[in-house]
């Protein structure tokens, strides 16, 4: 403040703060990268694993995946994975609108 004792004696603005925090994702937890086929049984696998995450003293992260991002390559199948009705077989293909896709370039 400018009435501040600190301001009038040295002519300096003194800022800080009194706490810490952070927002958003930040922990590598939260990716999960593999170079297995992407099918629904490697899908399915990378989920549980994520959400099977545990961090300080045993206690889960809470991790829900709903992103998955795959290089132009493996748009398809990752489409058949979370968008089709039914899987190769014809059974429900419970995975469906499980995640978000992305499709990302740089990963070709």
């Amino acid at each position: 403040a400018l009435t501040d004792d600190h301001v009038f004696n040295n002519k300096e603005f003194l800022f800080g703060a009194d706490a810490r925090g952070n927002v958003g994702f930040g922990f590598w937890q939260f990716a999960w990268g593999s170079k297995q086929t992407l099918n629904a049984t490697n899908y399915e696998a990378a989920r549980a694993a994520l959400m099977g995450m545990k961090g300080d003293h045993g206690r889960p992260l809470g991790i829900n995946p709903r992103l998955l991002v795959v290089p132009p390559s493996l748009e398809g199948a990752a489409m058949e994975i979370l968008n089709a009705e039914r899987d190769a077989s014809g059974a429900t293909n419970v995975w469906k609108d499980t995640a978000e896709l992305m499709v990302v370039p740089w990963l070709a």
